[in-house]
C-alpha cells in the first residue's frame, strides 16, 4: 500500500488528473531536460502553444461536463496525431504546450494540420453542441541559440494570440441546433 500511495503520488504531482497529460510544472520541467540535451546533439524542438477556442462559451452554455468534452476531445486529437516522443503539458485551463523534438516548424505544421484535420472531422460527423476549435502558435528552438525557454514560449504564446483574433472573428462555438 505505500509503494501504490507514493506511485499515486508522484503521478499526481506531474500529470494534469483530467487529461492524463504533464501539468504545468513538470512540463516545463520535461522541456527544460529536452532543450539541454538538444544543445549537446545540435538538434531542433519546436514548440506548439495551443489555446482552446470558445471553451468559456461552451461551459456557460452547456455547462462543465460540455466544457470538459470538449478538453478531452482537443487532447485526444492531439495524441492520436504526435510522435511517442512528443509530448503535451497543460498550463491551465484551456491552454497546453505540444512539444515536438528534432523537428522543425514546417513539420510541426504538418502534423498541426492532421490535427486540426480530425477536429474537423468530428466537428462534421458527430454533431455536437459545440464546435472544437482551437488556435496555436508554434516556435522553433535552434540548438546552441543561446535562446530562453520563456521567450521562446512568449512567441508561440504571441503567433497563437494572433491566430486566435483571426479565428475568433468568425468562429461560432455553439451549433444553432435549430438548423442543425
Amino acid at each position: 500500500p505505500i509503494i501504490n500511495a507514493k506511485k499515486r503520488l508522484s503521478y499526481f504531482s506531474e500529470y494534469d488528473t483530467m487529461t492524463g497529460v504533464y501539468n504545468r510544472r513538470a512540463g516545463f520541467e520535461k522541456l527544460s531536460q529536452r532543450y539541454k540535451s538538444s544543445e549537446s546533439k545540435n538538434s531542433t524542438i519546436s514548440v506548439c502553444f495551443i489555446d482552446i477556442n470558445g471553451l468559456k462559451e461552451v461551459n456557460d452554455a452547456l455547462g462543465h461536463e460540455a466544457g470538459d468534452e470538449l478538453i478531452l476531445s482537443v487532447i485526444a486529437g492531439i495524441k492520436n496525431n504526435i510522435r511517442n516522443n512528443d509530448f503535451v503539458a497543460r498550463l491551465g485551463g484551456d491552454e497546453f504546450l505540444i512539444i515536438f523534438e528534432g523537428m522543425d516548424e514546417t513539420k510541426a505544421e504538418e502534423i498541426w494540420s492532421r490535427i486540426i484535420k480530425e477536429y474537423n472531422e468530428i466537428n462534421d460527423m458527430q454533431g455536437r453542441k459545440y464546435i472544437i476549435s482551437v488556435s496555436h502558435g508554434i516556435e522553433v528552438f535552434r540548438s546552441n541559440s543561446n535562446q530562453f525557454i520563456d521567450e521562446i514560449i512568449n512567441n508561440a504564446d504571441e503567433k497563437m494570440y494572433n491566430e486566435k483574433g483571426i479565428i475568433k472573428k468568425d468562429l461560432k462555438g455553439l451549433r444553432d441546433m435549430d438548423h442543425a
